[in-house]
């Protein structure tokens, strides 16, 4: 209400010539407007305090929020939606993902909402999804991440197939040098599998999603954010020890990754099953099939290192990405005779490597689609799943799978083929 002989606000001035219909429009976007500046990053914990008090349209494109204006969406996921955006400040597109209210009205979802942009913010590397900025706006919390044109390593595989080993040892050290960068600031991802992992048109990997990542205190102990038993992770790519329920360390990230590059390198998962329960108590019990059988052309070496990382006891994986750097790197030295690794460069066939240097005596390797079968049955007389051993894990994982990852069987986030660098939520 406004009192006579008061000035009219500044906006209701610019307004007042306006046809009825322009009035609307004019109002309609002060709504989707906030005073509130956007957060540095090294404001994020105290940045989202306030749980949501609205549910978002169906789509938000079209409009602006805070500094940010909704070009359209790419995906959603488990903890809301992804839109393409454009920062209006810097004139720079961003990856806007959006936290579903009723997620935000948790505590527990608040805090591991804020932990991906704090995790994520604490590392700066060339392969890693850079966070931007976090903040609230007509009471939805959001995140900004960096965008990443391309698709990620699973669509990749579906369209291509397997790639060939130089291919395949150029996106290896990459990845494995974003964890190793990420374990250097305390930092355990928890999710690493084909979704999270994005390649760029220039063949660049953009490891994404720290959503479930838990951060570490100097003495590594972990920080407890979830009750206890409660496991998270895709069953697909997930540690015996966060099956179990057991503590995790960066030798957890390097055992999804060891499954997520048998994936890339067979064409499929170690294990499948009927249901999430079922995978998951196959990476406790199971062996995988001989990578080597399926994929013959490869080097010995490196079919080892993915089995390596893929021990059931972490004392007997890789102890951390450095050692996995150093050995690709001698794999790739045996391979071509020159030391360091070959860019990758994008065709219109797809990623590539880069062309030969002059003398090499390497034959470039055919990219063949290895078919997809049901893995073999671990050797040996014995079942591999007793009454009591299911008995204690079923202790051990919970509500955890039963909860959530049922629910979460096969399911992949929907998105266009030019993906967000949250395309894996």
């Amino acid at each position: 209400m406004l009192l006579k002989g008061w000035p009219l606000p500044v906006h209701l001035q610019r307004e007042r010539h306006l046809l009825p219909a322009q009035r609307r429009a004019h109002a309609g976007r002060r709504m989707t407007r906030c005073a509130m500046e956007t957060r540095p990053t090294d404001e994020l914990a105290s940045s989202l305090s306030v749980p949501p008090t609205v549910s978002p349209p169906e789509d938000l494109s079209g409009q602006t929020l805070d500094d940010f204006r909704i070009l359209r969406r790419l995906g959603s996921g488990g903890m809301g939606q992804v839109y393409l955006a454009e920062q209006i400040s810097l004139k720079r597109r961003v990856a806007l993902k959006l936290l579903k209210p009723e997620l935000a009205a948790n505590p527990t979802a608040m805090l591991r909402f804020k932990q991906e942009a704090e995790s994520a913010a604490q590392v700066n590397h060339a392969n890693i999804v850079q966070v931007y900025s976090i903040g609230q706006c007509n009471g939805l919390n959001y995140i900004a991440l960096e965008y990443v044109e391309g698709r990620n390593l699973r669509e990749y595989l579906e369209r291509k197939g397997p790639p060939e080993t130089l291919l395949a040892l150029s996106l290896m050290r990459q990845i494995a040098a974003a964890l190793q960068r990420a374990s250097e600031s305390g930092i355990v991802h928890r999710d690493v599998k084909p979704e999270n992992i994005l390649l760029t048109r220039k063949g660049e990997v953009k490891v994404a999603d720290f959503g479930l990542s838990r951060c570490l205190n100097p003495d590594q102990q972990p920080l407890n954010l979830t009750q206890s038993g409660v496991t998270m992770g895709t069953p697909l790519y997930m540690a015996p020890e966060q099956v179990e329920g057991k503590a995790i360390d960066c030798r957890t990230d390097i055992y999804s990754f060891g499954v997520t590059c048998y994936h890339m390198l067979a064409g499929r998962p170690p294990f499948k099953g009927s249901s999430a329960f079922e995978v998951a108590l196959q990476h406790v019990r199971a062996e995988a099939e001989p990578l080597q059988s399926i994929r013959p052309d490869l080097p010995a070496e490196l079919c080892a290192m993915v089995h390596k990382m893929m021990a059931k006891d972490p004392g007997q994986r890789y102890q951390t990405c450095r050692e996995i750097l150093r050995d690709l790197a001698r794999i790739r030295e045996s391979l071509s005779g020159v030391t360091g690794y070959l860019p990758v460069q994008q065709t219109q066939a797809g990623i590539t490597e880069s062309p030969r240097t002059a003398g090499s005596s390497l034959t470039p390797l055919a990219l063949t689609p290895v078919p997809i079968t049901t893995p073999m049955e671990p050797p040996g007389s014995r079942p591999w799943l007793g009454v009591a051993f299911a008995a204690s894990l079923l202790l051990a994982i919970g509500g955890g799978l039963a909860a959530g990852y049922l629910r979460q069987k096969g399911e992949e986030p929907k998105a266009e083929a030019s993906k967000s660098a949250d395309a894996g939520l």
